[in-house]
């Protein structure tokens, strides 16, 4: 079974987003109609992209997480959270930077 995004998610980012802001669309929503308020991305001069990245993949992707697949022999790092900053300038580095991830839950914690 296939998910798909949740309009209401798109909404919050167009209340959050600031003037001048961009706002990238990875996938896609269920089949039908969607309703928001495209005036407010003009007159805040917003910009809207879409980005179609995955299909049944990331169901897969899933779905070998909660097999417990070991995932260490694909990253070339992982950071905490509080390190975002610091994950994503590593992630621009190709040189050192292949696969990361971001914890968001310590060892420490059940």
């Amino acid at each position: 079974m296939r998910s798909n995004g949740v309009p209401q998610a798109l909404k919050q980012c167009f209340d959050c987003v600031r003037p001048g802001g961009r706002i990238v669309q990875v996938g896609m929503f269920p089949a039908g109609d969607v309703t928001l308020d495209l005036a407010r991305l003009v007159t805040r001069e917003v910009d809207y992209l879409g980005s179609f990245r995955f299909l049944d993949e990331i169901t897969d992707a899933v779905n070998l997480l909660a097999t417990g697949t070991d995932l260490a022999p694909m990253l070339t790092y992982t950071f905490d959270v509080r390190d975002a900053e610091t994950a994503f300038r590593t992630a621009l580095d190709r040189k050192i930077s292949n696969k990361g991830i971001l914890q968001f839950v310590s060892e420490a914690e059940p």
